[in-house]
This record gives structure tokens, C-alpha cells and sequence, in this order.
């Protein structure tokens, strides 16, 4: 949104690149963009080419209102096709969105066996909704009281969530 200009939308783009530089080459990254609309500036695609995928981050922009409902959705409906074991949503907002059932949305993706972690930034997010929609879906809710506690989030995510889910010893 129009709120997220200067530093703010700096910092969430310096968390973005720092997540991507955690997770693997097989991994795959998409990235939403939302003010009134969702708008695609990474559709899923894998970290083979990550000088790529860091250069559309770097391409987002602020602008427009803020509505969380077509990015959770468009979201949602890309990773229905992406072939991964662990599939997870990280929702970053500084604002108050448009009501729609996020309740619901959240319990979906759940048992689409999406999890969603969700960040609030900033003093007007609203935090009673973004900590729903973690708790729904299975994730974490994080409060930025300041942008530079992001990377450190968006990296803790993509570890958390990048883990082998199987250990092989050497022997």
C-alpha cells in the first residue's frame, strides 16, 4: 500500500532477499504485492536463478490502499500447483485490510496443508486479525515494532520452514 513507501517497503524487500538467501536451489518462491489488488511480481518459480528472483523483489513498489483478500487468494491458488512437501504463506501488512472471511481463508489453506505466518509492521496493523489468521493457519504471528527486525523474520521463517524433513546419518 501507499503506506509502505520509504523505509518501510525497503526493509520488507531487504527481508524478502534475505529469505530467499536462506532457502535452497529446489526451493521455489512467489511473491504478492497487494494494495486495493494483488499483483504478481514473482510467480512461483524455483531459486535456480536467484539473481532473478531478488531483481523482481527489488521491483515492488508502494502504492494504493490495502486489501489482503486477492493476494491470500491468488496466493493460495498458486501453491494448489506447486509440488513441494512443505508449502508456507508469509503475509506482511502495516495496515488495516478490507473485511472478508480470513477466518475461513486461513483454516482452508490449513488443510491444504499451506501454513501462513503473518507479520505486522508498524503501529496500525491490525494485530487481532494477523494473529487469526497464524493461529488458523497453522503458522506464526510476528509484530515489527520497527523494519529492521525483519530480515531477521523472514529469515527465521524460511529456516523454520526449509528443514529436511528427513536426517540421514553417515555411517
Amino acid at each position: 500500500s501507499g503506506s509502505m513507501s520509504g523505509d518501510k517497503l525497503s526493509w520488507a524487500k531487504a527481508a524478502a532477499v534475505a529469505a530467499v538467501e536462506v532457502l535452497g536451489e529446489r526451493d521455489t518462491v512467489g511473491v504478492v504485492s497487494f494494495d486495493s489488488e494483488a499483483q504478481w511480481n514473482l510467480r512461483p518459480t524455483s531459486l535456480k536463478n536467484r539473481t532473478a528472483v531478488t531483481q523482481a523483489i527489488r521491483r515492488i513498489a508502494a502504492g494504493g490502499g490495502t486489501n489482503l483478500w486477492p493476494a491470500m487468494t491468488e496466493a493460495r491458488q498458486a501453491l494448489k500447483g506447486v509440488n513441494a512437501s512443505v508449502k508456507h504463506m508469509i503475509v506482511l501488512t502495516d495496515g488495516q485490510t478490507e473485511k472478508n472471511n480470513f477466518a475461513s481463508l486461513a483454516q482452508q489453506l490449513r488443510e491444504e496443508k499451506v501454513t501462513v505466518t503473518t507479520v505486522a509492521v508498524g503501529a496500525d496493523a491490525d494485530f487481532k486479525l494477523l494473529q487469526d489468521i497464524a493461529n488458523r493457519g497453522g503458522g506464526k504471528f510476528y509484530r515489527a515494532r520497527n523494519g529492521n527486525m525483519l530480515p531477521r523474520i523472514f529469515q527465521t521463517e524460511a529456516r523454520r520452514v526449509a528443514r529436511p524433513l528427513v536426517y540421514e546419518n553417515a555411517t
